[in-house]
């Protein structure tokens, strides 16, 4: 009584204390900012790529795994795959100017 199966427990604790809770994924409003404010959040590491990937509804080791077998399968065939390029170190300045009021004090 009370009492829970837990077949392979003592073999493998880890799979039953080890949990990612992954809500439903948020609706795209402007993919082109949303990713490139991801891009730059990854940049000044405030975020990780498996918190992007989870709000998106996908998880860091499948989709990497995932990425893992496309590119093999690419080198299989001879087959070159694009990488992005990308440009958000550019994007990346601190807005340190202050705008002045009409009493010339900064606001």
């Amino acid at each position: 009584q009370g009492l829970v199966d837990a077949p392979g427990f003592w073999e493998s604790p880890e799979r039953y204390f080890r949990t990612d809770w992954q809500g439903p994924p948020r609706p795209w409003i402007d993919p082109l900012k949303e990713a490139k404010a991801e891009e730059i959040a990854l940049k000044l590491k405030l975020t990780t790529r498996g918190r992007i990937l989870n709000r998106h509804g996908y998880d860091l080791r499948s989709t990497f795994e995932e990425i893992a077998a496309e590119h093999a399968l690419a080198e299989k065939y001879g087959i070159t795959l694009p990488e992005m390029e990308t440009d958000a170190d550019d994007d990346v300045k601190p807005n340190l100017r202050l705008t002045a009021g009409e009493d010339g004090e900064a606001a």
